[in-house]
């Protein structure tokens, strides 16, 4: 459920959001990005 609200968010505000495996396990890789604010945006 918490990912799925944090991509959500991300995709609102114009990111993405990327989840891959370890290998070796365990654990996972989790990249969120999101775009740069214009300059002089508040």
């Amino acid at each position: 459920l918490g990912m799925s609200i944090v991509k959500h968010i991300v995709e609102t505000h114009g990111g993405t959001v990327e989840v891959a495996n370890n290998d070796p396990p365990p654990g996972c890789t989790i990249v969120v990005r999101l775009p740069e604010r214009e300059k002089g945006a508040a």
